[in-house]
């Protein structure tokens, strides 16, 4: 199971979570139902946030590029997978930041 995660600073007065609901490999729209998993994935993204001590209010979230199997995916493995890809991507924005302001 694999999501993409990019983090941006918001745009607007609040930060947002979207969904582009795309396969992994081909980039293409999923035309199936998968709510279940994609909701997994948001709390697991909230949870590691609350975790770090992150606002996300202060990020616009863009959650893509999912890559499911429809007999080997569990919501479980998508709310890991979105506290990992949210930390490595928080990780990655606060090591940018931090470049830039030396």
């Amino acid at each position: 199971m694999v999501l993409e995660l990019k983090l941006t600073r918001r745009a607007s007065n609040a930060g947002k979570i979207d969904v582009h609901k795309t396969d992994w490999h081909s980039g293409e729209y999923l035309q199936f139902e998968f709510d279940l998993y994609i909701n997994a994935a948001i709390e697991g993204v909230q949870s590691m946030a609350d975790e770090l001590g992150v606002n996300l209010g202060d990020f616009d979230i863009i959650l893509q590029k999912f890559l499911i199997h429809e007999v080997d995916s569990f919501d479980l493995c998508y709310k890991h997978a979105g506290r990992i890809a949210f930390r490595a991507a928080y990780e990655s924005f606060s090591y940018h930041l931090w470049e830039r302001q030396k």
